[in-house]
């Protein structure tokens, strides 16, 4: 599910196509009769974009495009996910499946420990984008192929702020961070991360844009039982 207020855009649109009907009725009606041909069709020029104005929903900063810096590979990168609830067969799957989605024409490895039973880390030997990092956390949350188990599935990714991170402020870099789906989750499609001075930011998957500030971290307990 996108994020967005489709309520907001859809009231947005009707105003505006009331409001300039309303004004081509009384255009016609009333001011056409009294001044000349070509003062009408110019004050109709003028006048016809300010319905649409008007009304137009404002633009949130979340939703504007984002100049995200190349993603340049690190062998030394230090990010990691730690995760419980698959078993082996299941989570080697579930990795197969999402390394062959990957669109980027970079090969993507992924090498996983098994810490406990049902418990795994994966580490990234080549790299792996802010991106995609988040997009794999999502992914082992909601595989698409392996449904719903009974078991409780547990993700939460470890990371080191950078530049990699746009929107991020600049005094958090360096800052360790952990990287998750939120409690409650009814998008699908949104990753939050806290940082260990506290603040949270968000991650749409779908705009691919920039990590926002939200002010309630929605941090899922389970998630404080997982060990990097």
């Amino acid at each position: 599910m996108a994020l967005g207020n489709a309520g907001s855009s859809g009231l947005s649109r009707f105003l505006t196509l009331l409001t300039t009907t309303l004004l081509l009725v009384v255009g016609l009606l009333f001011i056409a009769p009294l001044v000349a041909e070509w003062v009408f069709v110019l004050a109709l020029i003028a006048l016809l974009p300010l319905p649409t104005m008007l009304f137009a929903d404002p633009i949130e900063a979340d939703l504007l495009p984002a100049n995200l810096p190349p993603f340049i590979p690190d062998p030394n990168n230090r990010k990691q996910i730690v995760l419980s609830g698959w078993n082996e067969d299941e989570l080697a799957k579930a990795l197969a499946d999402f390394t062959g989605r990957d669109t980027s024409g970079r090969h993507l490895q992924i090498e996983a420990f098994e810490l406990f039973e049902n418990r795994y880390r994966l580490t990234f030997p080549e790299d792996i984008s802010i991106s995609n990092l988040a997009a794999l956390i999502h992914y082992l949350n909601y595989p698409l192929d392996l449904g719903s188990p009974e078991r409780e599935i547990t993700v939460a990714g470890n990371v080191w702020l950078n530049s990699e991170f746009a929107g991020m402020p600049k005094l958090l870099w360096g800052e360790g961070a952990i990287v998750y789906v939120p409690e409650g989750d009814e998008d699908f499609d949104v990753v939050y991360l806290l940082a260990g001075t506290g603040q949270a930011f968000a991650f749409s998957l779908n705009k691919k844009s920039y990590w926002r500030r939200v002010n309630d971290p929605r941090l899922p307990g389970h998630i404080k039982t997982l060990t990097f």
